[in-house]
């Protein structure tokens, strides 16, 4: 999802620039690589795992790790009011475990 963010970034300044040179031109399988070299993102800054919790994205009500092999496959991403990038994948387990048991102990489904 964060790609996805850099990505637009990246696609409205093409548009209010009407050109594209100052992009480095990439074969298509780096180009996803390139989106974050475009903001200064090497590929090791990026972890290739992730813990993602969201509805109608993945099963299940704990948060799951996908690689960003799994990530980069799916075709599309539900619309989601808020994002939340947490580096730490403890807290953001943390969390969705509050976030559960809050739900369960309100009956708030």
């Amino acid at each position: 999802m964060f790609w996805y963010a850099l990505y637009d970034i990246h696609s409205q300044k093409i548009n209010h620039n009407g050109n594209d040179n100052d992009i480095t031109v990439v074969p298509e399988y780096l180009f996803e690589r390139q989106i974050y070299r475009n903001f200064d993102i090497l590929d090791d800054d990026v972890s290739s795992i992730s813990h993602v919790f969201a509805p109608n994205l993945i099963r299940g009500t704990s948060p799951r790790t996908l690689n960003l092999r799994e990530i980069e496959e799916m075709d599309e991403f539900p619309k989601y009011p808020s994002l939340y990038i947490i580096e730490n994948p403890s807290i953001i387990s943390f969390l969705v475990d509050e976030i559960i048991h809050y739900l369960n102990l309100t009956n708030y489904r």
